[in-house]
């Protein structure tokens, strides 16, 4: 929990979460998140279920007070090739992601300073 950022990545099974992160989500407590930037990225092995993320992740994430990066990144099976990812693209947006979760981190810690900054005491 001492992190400043996360990266959940999950496949998707039967259109939802896999139970096992409903479970840790469970386990944690209602504010766990609270501060923390989130990166997330799905993978399926259809593109009907890219909004899995938007529909069950955000808002679970959202209720325990994460900052959920607004892009995120959808991955179909095609895009893989003996356990690897072989789309350019893919990879590129995987790239973005990271770059956007590290700049929301640094946006954090910098509201974060100006809120402390203006208490005299």
């Amino acid at each position: 929990m001492s992190a400043d950022a996360y990266i959940i990545g999950t496949p998707t099974y039967q259109a939802s979460i896999p139970g096992v992160l409903k479970n840790v989500f469970d386990l944690l407590p209602s504010n766990g998140f609270a501060g923390k930037a989130i990166g997330l990225i799905s993978t399926a092995g259809s593109a009907k279920h890219f909004l899995v993320i938007e529909q069950q992740m955000k808002p679970i994430l959202s209720y325990m007070k994460g900052i959920v990066v607004p892009k995120y990144v959808f991955i179909e099976e095609k895009y893989y090739q003996r356990k690897e990812i072989v789309d350019d693209d893919i990879l590129f947006r995987l790239t973005n992601l990271a770059e956007d979760l590290v700049d929301t981190v640094y946006a954090i810690e910098n509201i974060k300073k100006v809120n402390e900054s203006t208490f005299l005491f």
